[in-house]
């Protein structure tokens, strides 16, 4: 019985640790996942346009939107505060709205792809200090007069252009091919979001706003179209930005404007990326709990074990049997319920890592790494727990462990 707990009490923490290890090595891509973009410095407002009628001239149609926001944008940019500014109708790791796309020279198919879509201003990549890994980023030469361009992330790249260069391609937005024209990839950059179980939903499709009366202008922003704009502003370095900054310009432009929310990059990173680090936290401590508790449990067991065979293990002494093979005996049965733990332990733990997969993130649950760490973690432990027990057997003096039995 005492053996079959102890397995028990393997098994229970192998499946653990399985969780924590693989939930701790998603908490490690977490911290690297906000890397592609610069959040410090970086103050973001979602805004609220009130509905108007068409004849209202500050927010009645997509073009006075549009005015209304390039003009914030444009105060932002001339604040000395400021470094750069810029509108968005996604955040990097936001998930963008999907859209149906068609990229030129692909087979004709009646389902068509999706990738998410971002609409951006021309500064959005500078005010993030994103770097294109191919091409340029959107600049001042793109207009609504000039040819429309379109900037992809390398996962789109990756799934649908084949993973070669993509500068040149040409894409369509869109299940209709007489509402959009033909766009043609100016650049690549990073993947600013991560579907860690749906990796076809990294791919991402970026169409400047000043760009938004080419084509369908509903696809391209949304049912919404401008009504919900984003703004983001970049300061200084050394300098500092202060947050109610944005708010200073938008209670300028109009002084009942709502502001949804108003807060850091910084801020909205920690609360996106934050519920892994406390899963990883949380599995962790259990983890390291139960990791105790099997060697207390195993030392328990050997060392009361090695108290009963003391006379049995005197015997052997006087018949001659080596140190070497009486610690063996002693730490013979700890590995036999290790092995019998481990094996089960890990089973299960294959199990409860499935229901935590939507916690996973950039983290193969399959990887055989996490599973040989696991149990080489165990083992070692269990080990270590069983030399103490051992190394006291082989101690035993014969003569004393006689007269005490008898």
């Amino acid at each position: 019985m005492q053996r079959g707990i102890v397995a028990t009490q393997i098994a229970l923490t192998s499946a653990l640790l399985l969780a924590a290890g693989l939930l701790g090595r998603s908490a490690g891509n977490v911290a690297g996942s906000a890397e592609p973009f610069v959040a410090d410095d970086v103050i973001v407002a979602r805004l609220s346009l009130p509905s108007s009628t068409g004849s209202d001239e500050t927010y009645g149609s997509l073009d006075a939107q549009y005015r209304f926001v390039a003009r914030l944008v444009e105060a932002l940019e001339n604040d000395p505060a400021v470094r750069s500014a810029a509108y968005a109708s996604s955040l990097p790791l936001d998930r963008p709205r999907p859209v149906p796309f068609r990229v030129d020279g692909s087979p004709t198919t009646s389902m068509l792809p999706e990738a998410g879509l971002v609409t951006v201003s021309a500064g959005f990549f500078p005010t993030f200090a994103v770097v294109p890994v191919e091409g340029r980023v959107f600049d001042a030469s793109d207009r609504g007069t000039s040819a429309p361009v379109v900037l992809v992330n390398e996962s789109f790249r990756d799934h649908y252009l084949g993973g070669g260069p993509a500068v040149g391609s040409r894409l369509r937005l869109g299940d209709a091919e007489d509402a959009e024209p033909w766009l043609e990839v100016v650049g690549v950059v990073p993947d600013l979001w991560h579907r860690p179980n749906a990796p076809e939903q990294q791919a991402g499709i970026y169409v400047p706003m000043e760009q938004v009366d080419v084509g369908d202008s509903r696809l391209r922003l949304g049912p919404w179209g401008l009504a919900y704009p984003t703004l983001a502003a970049r300061g200084i370095p050394m300098t500092g930005l202060d947050v109610s900054r944005i708010g200073v310009h938008v209670h300028a432009a109009d002084p009942g404007l709502p502001l949804r929310s108003l807060e850091s990059m910084r801020a909205v990173t920690e609360r996106r990326l934050g519920r892994y680090r406390v899963w990883s936290h949380f599995w962790m401590a259990f983890g390291v709990a139960a990791l105790v508790l099997v060697a207390l449990g195993i030392y328990g067991v050997l060392a009361f074990g090695v108290t009963l065979r003391t006379a049995e293990i005197g015997v052997r002494r006087a018949l001659g049997a080596s140190v070497v093979s009486v610690q063996w005996s002693v730490v013979r049965r700890s590995v036999v319920d290790v092995g019998l733990g481990l094996a089960a332990g890990l089973a299960v733990g294959r199990i409860l890592v499935q229901g935590l997969a939507h916690l996973l993130y950039g983290v193969d649950p399959e990887a055989p790494a996490t599973y040989l760490g696991v149990a080489a973690l165990v083992l070692g432990v269990s080990l270590a727990a069983s030399w103490w027990p051992a190394r006291h057997a082989s101690r035993i003096d014969p003569q004393v462990a006689i007269r005490t039995e008898g």
